[in-house]
């Protein structure tokens, strides 16, 4: 499996779309580089390619507030829920609330998605993160999400081959766009792109054109600076 290594050029979605395809457990970190305080990091952990979990200081209530807002749970439960955590640090408000008989596990693992499919939504707004994977296993666990599915975090999805469809900026840039369509009506691969990418900076070489007139050549060294820094930012190098 080949990720992007970085936020940009490459979207969240095509991470994902790479991940799920290679079917891989483990966990997907984003780390922000703030200019002021430390750096800020979220993770996605993955189960056969699904979003299992989404660990991140982004964009979601507590496990609580969505279970009361589903009805699951009342003002009473919160307090309890709120004396609980203060005497049990480090449990898990899930855990605490299904042991003291508030809700079913089921309810939990629902409210769970909800949850992480919120703080997903959040990493899908960030434009600038490094990308880390590491191979893990989540440790088995008797109160866990329902996963989310392809439908939830893929489809409808921004991908960094749209965005440079979308933009009218540099002829290079519409030949990034260009080499992600090899087979039309499938998604190409990272490594497919990357041949079919410098196969054209090898077409659009200068030394290729040794009698081109001295304007010409400067229009031709133009193209391939542009074409072979957009390859370099395709490629997260």
């Amino acid at each position: 499996m080949r990720l992007p290594g970085k936020l940009g050029p490459a979207t969240l979605g095509d991470a994902l779309g790479v991940s799920f395809r290679a079917r891989v457990n483990g966990v997907l970190e984003l780390i922000e580089g703030r200019l002021c305080g430390p750096d800020r990091a979220h993770r996605i952990h993955l189960i056969s390619g699904l979003v299992q979990e989404v660990e991140s200081p982004l964009g979601a209530p507590k496990i609580g507030e969505f279970l009361r807002r589903d009805g699951w749970i009342g003002p009473s439960a919160l307090y309890e829920l709120e004396r609980l955590l203060r005497s049990c640090p480090g449990r898990r408000a899930a855990h605490l609330l299904v042991e003291a008989r508030h809700v079913s596990k089921l309810q939990v693992a629902v409210a769970l998605r909800k949850q992480s499919k919120e703080r997903l939504e959040a990493l899908f707004d960030l434009r600038q993160a490094e990308l880390r994977f590491r191979v893990a296993h989540l440790a088995p666990d008797a109160v866990r999400a329902l996963p989310l599915l392809p439908a939830d975090f893929l489809h409808g999805r921004p991908r960094g081959r749209d965005a440079l469809a979308a933009n009218n900026g540099t002829e290079a840039e519409r030949d990034l766009h260009w080499s992600s369509e090899l087979e039309p009506g499938r998604e190409a691969d990272q490594d497919s792109v990357r041949r079919a990418l410098r196969r054209r900076l090898a077409s659009a070489h200068p030394d290729r054109y040794p009698s081109a007139a001295p304007s010409e050549r400067a229009a031709i060294e133009r193209r391939f600076a542009d074409l072979s820094a957009a390859y370099r930012a395709f490629i997260g190098s």
